[in-house]
């Protein structure tokens, strides 16, 4: 009773996050043990099987500024600002970073980049401009450099959402999840309720083959925008059906149609749920 007692104190003085991946652990080992299934499960979730991305599904699109997208993963879209106050800096400046809006919008990112640097050689301090010139830059397929200029910003600024989160979406389009989780980690603890960050970080894990970890992120992706990330029941549909846990695939399915109801690949998705459902 007293182990009990103290594992109950330790469990609550957790943090959420951490309190998340022992659920999802602990509900792991209840499903599988004793089952036949149990090993490609524990695979599934720790890293043996290679989970890529599902052919035929739209993964969530996040368009959450002005939309882009790159050669390199076509579901990538970036932020190009914070709403609210942000860096004071000089009239002229303040000049030079609409200006660069402007150019942007209009989808003159060369122009956008070049008015951009132009204001952080002014003031390298400014993390606005270092996370907008890297969207520029990511807008013209210069990985490197916006990786940099995100990192820039992070430097002045290390909880600047926008930078941390461009930075993961950066990483995952150049599909290097590992450097990836590092900025989404933060990006989920400064902001929890943010269901994209979930929804990236928990993608970053798959990457990484860290299915245990991902699926508490995907879970809690829905359950924060459960209609915004109706896409995420194909993800984790995908991880179960991988694992052999057929019913808890097509439950997926049928959380998505109901949200989905018109998708076109209802009916492949209907008869999957048919052949499955309660086996």
């Amino acid at each position: 009773m007293l182990l009990v007692s103290s594992w109950s104190c330790y469990y609550l003085s957790m943090s959420y996050q951490a309190r998340v991946r022992v659920l999802v652990f602990c509900c792991s080992l209840l499903l599988t043990a004793g089952s036949l299934e149990a090993q490609r499960i524990q695979n599934i979730l720790f890293g043996d099987l290679k989970v890529d991305q599902p052919e035929g599904v739209n993964v969530p699109q996040f368009i959450l500024s002005e939309p882009s997208s790159t050669d390199v993963r076509k579901d990538i879209h970036l932020e190009w600002k914070v709403s609210g106050g942000g860096y004071a800096r000089p009239a002229d400046q303040n000049k030079l970073l609409k200006q660069a809006r402007a150019a942007a919008k209009e989808g003159d990112q060369k122009e956008a980049v070049k008015l951009l640097e132009k204001l952080v050689d002014k003031d390298s301090n400014d993390f606005e401009a270092w996370t907008e010139l890297g969207t520029a830059q990511f807008q013209e397929k210069k990985l490197d450099d916006a990786a940099k200029a995100y990192e820039k910003s992070l430097e002045q600024k290390p909880d600047y959402l926008p930078a941390l989160v461009n930075l993961g979406k950066l990483r995952l389009a150049q599909k290097k999840f590992d450097q990836a989780v590092e900025p989404l980690e933060k990006a989920v603890a400064q902001d929890p309720q943010r269901a994209e960050s979930q929804y990236l970080l928990g993608e970053a894990y798959l990457g990484i083959r860290k299915g245990s970890l991902a699926v508490g992120y995907l879970n809690e992706a829905i359950r924060l925008d459960p209609d915004g990330m109706a896409d995420v029941h194909l993800r984790l549909a995908q991880l179960y059906d991988l694992a052999g846990m057929k019913a808890r695939a097509a439950a997926e399915y049928e959380q998505f149609l109901q949200k989905r109801p018109n998708a076109p690949q209802k009916k492949e998705l209907e008869q999957y749920i048919s052949k499955n459902k309660g086996s």
